[in-house]
């Protein structure tokens, strides 16, 4: 498929969850990105030509051509009207020198779990040490997948976390954090249903109901 105004790597790197625990690599124009998700594992390969990113993919796992392609679309809001919201957010002479800086950048759309995590890790916090700390946890607590010859290590799950003492939470550098992150994935385990609140308004969201 074919994109405009579709960046992979600013979208990428960018500091959003994917930032922490998925592989990007840049070779000449052509740019990789791969990354599990629970269905199997995604690798995108974009390259740019005359304004436009064609973008292929790889997919393994429980994934098909369909669900791969449905993924990434999701995933990066491929059908967002990005023309729309650049002229919408360009209201002063900072975010206008943005959008011509980071043209293509898409704030991509995240497992609310994941979200959260990552959220609660960036407290007095850099991207490097964000990415070393999720990949620590996904190491120690992530589920091992195969797929295909290679194998990968699954995002962390709250009920992983939750179970997990202060002591080994804090032995992939969370330090301070670790009370912070048993907490949160203990309330996502057991009384909090992120992907519903995800699916109400905002107010409600907020309030809980």
């Amino acid at each position: 498929m074919e994109v405009m105004d579709f960046d992979l790597g600013l979208s990428a790197m960018s500091g959003q969850p994917l930032t922490f625990y998925s592989e990007y690599q840049k070779s000449g124009r052509e740019e990789r990105l791969t990354y599990p998700t629970q269905k199997g594992k995604i690798t995108i390969i974009a390259s740019k030509k005359e304004g436009l990113t064609k973008i292929d993919y790889n997919y393994s796992g429980e994934h098909n051509s369909a669900s791969a392609r449905r993924e990434i679309t999701e995933r990066f809001a491929l059908k967002d009207d990005i023309h729309g919201i650049y002229k919408r957010i360009n209201t002063d002479s900072f975010m206008g020198q943005a959008v011509t800086e980071l043209n293509g950048l898409r704030v991509t759309k995240n497992d609310p779990w994941e979200t959260t995590l990552c959220f609660v890790i960036s407290q007095f916090n850099n991207i490097k040490r964000i990415r070393g700390i999720v990949r620590n946890l996904s190491q120690k607590f992530g589920e091992e997948r195969e797929f295909g010859e290679s194998s990968m290590r699954l995002f962390p799950t709250p009920e992983a976390l939750a179970s997990a003492s202060l002591s080994e939470i804090r032995s992939c550098g969370t330090g301070f954090r670790d009370k912070y992150i048993k907490k949160v994935a203990t309330e996502c385990a057991s009384k909090v249903d992120l992907d519903e609140l995800n699916d109400l308004e905002y107010d409600k969201a907020k309030r809980g109901s």
